[in-house]
């Protein structure tokens, strides 16, 4: 079976053993009329009708169609026309919340139509953006933890080097006058580096470095 396109209509035809086409039926689809969006479903559902060729005559996507598709298996015509008269546009955040929980705990096997079809809900491209919106939120709750986390690790490391801080003091000569420097260092060797480098600059001559108390907190 197959589909032969029109200006102002949509054949049905089929090739008999002669390769011959009988025309099987003319059909007038309007959707906006529920009864010619059934009749739409019934054919694709057929395979009468593929998925590019309602794209092209009726500028339904592949999501969409298949969310239609789904309802009409699950609930059948008269629960489906009620569906596709409501077209429910509107949603509580309790709704929204219900259908991206389904999503997100399911199995991978579960699609964005499927999550459409189990909440009844017409257009697909809502529950996948209710999905985008989520896992951008999710996202950026992860960044800020991540940051909090890598704040805090900072700050412990930071109060701890300060725990392991200890005060050294310098001993050193200039001019014939003694004079005591204070530094702090982790480590003696450190703080000995350091009076070098200071007595370098300032021209001391250094007696001793030793340590002298804890550093205040």
């Amino acid at each position: 079976m197959k589909i032969l396109q029109g200006n102002s209509k949509c054949i049905v035809s089929s090739h008999t053993q002669l390769k011959e086409n009988i025309v099987v039926k003319n059909i007038h689809l309007d959707m906006d009329l529920v009864e010619d969006q059934i009749k739409l479903l019934k054919l694709y559902k057929m395979g009468k009708i593929t998925l590019k060729e309602i794209y092209k005559k009726y500028n339904l996507d592949a999501g969409t169609i298949r969310v239609m598709a789904g309802l009409l298996e699950r609930y059948g015509i008269r629960e489906c026309i009620k569906i596709f008269e409501e077209k429910k546009e509107e949603f509580t955040k309790e709704e929204r919340d219900e259908a991206v929980n389904y999503y997100i705990n399911s199995d991978d096997s579960v699609t964005v139509a499927d999550v459409a079809v189990e909440f009844k809900i017409l257009k697909y491209r809502v529950i996948n953006a209710w999905i985008s919106r989520y896992k951008r939120i999710k996202k950026r709750e992860e960044q800020s933890e991540e940051e909090m986390l890598l704040r805090q690790l900072e700050l412990s490391n930071k109060n701890r080097k300060r725990e392991e801080l200890k005060r050294y003091l310098i001993t050193f000569v200039i001019e014939n006058e003694t004079y005591l420097y204070s530094i702090r260092c982790i480590s003696q060797k450190e703080a000995n580096e350091k009076a070098k480098k200071l007595a370098k600059i300032y021209k001391w001559k250094i007696i001793d470095v030793s340590l002298a108390v804890n550093v205040l907190k």
